[in-house]
């Protein structure tokens, strides 16, 4: 028994398909080689990922700075 081909709208997320709408190069390749644009959005949503990450740490410690500032602000006021 034979498996029925993925389909375009199965084989991208919801995410896979608003970059590859933004790109006219993705959009023309993924009608002739979709593997190929999957495995290149493979490390554009880990790099968005990392880049999170990132942001989320920064963010972190900058309110731990900020925590810091306002009971040193307290203390010197008192």
């Amino acid at each position: 028994m034979s498996q029925r081909p993925c389909t375009k709208e199965h084989f991208f997320s919801e995410a896979d398909m608003e970059t590859i709408n933004m790109d006219n190069r993705l959009k023309d390749l993924a009608k002739t080689d979709p593997k190929m644009v999957k495995k290149s959005l493979s490390p554009q949503v880990q790099s968005q990922q990392e880049m999170l990450d990132n942001l989320r740490t920064e963010n972190c410690e900058v309110q731990i700075k900020l925590k810091g500032l306002n009971e040193q602000a307290k203390f010197e006021t008192r």
